[in-house]
């Protein structure tokens, strides 16, 4: 049984993706359930700054000391393995419970080998299991929230542990109440969210089979529309597509150390696609009058083409991803701040349409309270949308305007 171990001074660079240059003040590792509460209850009583990562995928630290805990919520040994136990309402489907430090894909390869059907269209995502829930990570048609059944969350308000359904969870596009919950009592709990997720559970399809019904997967994978194919052959298509786009670390490869999509995909009014080329690539949303549109053609077609680099920065977009920003290896948070700057202020002067990060860039605490007053957000109406007592929403412009503030 793992027992609560704690670092100091510790050196985090190696603890994300993209490799940029931190140390923490405290440090804390942990792979079972139980110790994560502990650590998460002590820094509770003691009103201490957290930051929880997983596989530190999707996180830049947008400073050189985190002064506070980080807490790093991982099994990258596989420790506990997952088992299935039959839907009691539906013998056609099974729930798989997955500890939320277990890496992501190697919880999907688990339930494919075990002939379950509908999270391999998120194969090859980083991250962990439960880091998937807080961005409702999404790919190929499918997002997280359409295959998971609960979730044990723990509360940092109080301390207590609730199940969590999908509709808790009020999903959107690459967000959740997890997400937006960072912001939550005047950034009490910033830089990590009031909600934690201890472990989540999917319900699967007992299948080892699919059918490619949809026109945009048979088009991608090449592969015949009503075809029937294994779930595992899927999956390895898809692996390889990710791995042709860069998308899966490699430690020998610079293009992959990276955060993954760093841009979100815009979401615009349906009826602003005619001020656009008509050859954008255009999704549908569940909104009738909105789309979303592709942030890597804007890129690319605002002239920042594949591994394009700001003078001398060792921050760069991948050479096989538009929507990557990588590290040639000596990258500082300074370097990709100013590169994302460059980038936006481009695909707005060009197409007129803003584009968001999709990765957390994690700032002390202090630094937000002390530098972003408060009082300011109440009097830009409109754009930090907030109540009566001050309260904000984790929005894009939020983090827009931190981020052009000296750290």
């Amino acid at each position: 049984m793992e027992t609560l171990t704690l670092f100091e001074e510790h050196d985090l660079t190696a603890c994300t993706t993209f490799g940029a240059p931190v140390e923490c003040k405290t440090y804390f590792p942990a792979w079972d359930e139980r110790v994560l509460v502990q650590a998460l209850d002590e820094a509770r009583k003691k009103d201490f700054p957290v930051a929880l990562i997983g596989q530190g995928s999707n996180v830049i630290f947008c400073t050189d000391y985190f002064d506070g805990a980080v807490i790093r919520y991982m099994d990258d040994k596989q420790r506990l393995k997952l088992t299935a136990t039959d839907d009691p309402e539906d013998s056609d489907y099974a729930f798989v419970n997955i500890f939320g430090g277990y890496l992501w894909d190697n919880a999907v390869l688990a339930c494919v080998k075990m002939g379950l059907s509908g999270a391999e269209a998120l194969s090859g995502i980083p991250g962990t299991a439960a880091a998937a829930l807080v961005q409702n990570i999404g790919a190929y048609g499918c997002e997280i929230k359409d295959i998971l059944h609960s979730a044990k969350v723990y509360d940092r308000k109080d301390g207590s542990i609730n199940v969590f359904t999908p509709a808790d969870f009020q999903f959107g596009y690459r967000t959740s109440i997890i997400k937006q919950s960072v912001t939550e009592s005047d950034f009490m709990y910033y830089p990590t969210p009031r909600y934690i997720v201890l472990n989540i559970t999917l319900r699967l399809k007992k299948a080892s089979e699919l059918v490619i019904n949809d026109e945009r997967l048979s088009k991608t994978f090449n592969i015949e529309l009503g075809k029937r194919v294994k779930t595992m052959y899927f999956r390895k298509r898809i692996l390889a597509t990710r791995r042709k786009k860069g998308m899966i670390y490699d430690a020998d490869d610079s293009d992959t150390h990276s955060t993954g999509s760093y841009f979100q995909n815009p979401i615009i009014e349906r009826d602003k696609l005619e001020m656009l080329p008509r050859d954008i690539p255009v999704y549908e949303t569940c909104s009738q009058d909105k789309v979303k549109i592709s942030a890597a053609y804007l890129i690319e077609n605002s002239g920042f083409k594949k591994g394009y680099a700001f003078q001398k920065s060792d921050a760069y977009i991948s050479t096989r991803h538009a929507l990557a920003i990588a590290n040639y290896g000596h990258a500082t948070y300074h370097d990709v701040l100013e590169l994302q700057e460059i980038i936006t202020n481009g695909v707005y002067n060009k197409f007129g349409v803003k584009l968001h990060p999709e990765v957390n860039l994690l700032k002390n605490r202090n630094d937000v309270l002390m530098r972003s007053n408060l009082r300011t957000f109440t009097s830009l109406s409109g754009v930090f949308p907030g109540d009566a007592n001050g309260h904000f929403s984790l929005n894009s412009d939020f983090f827009d305007f931190i981020n052009k503030r000296d750290v």
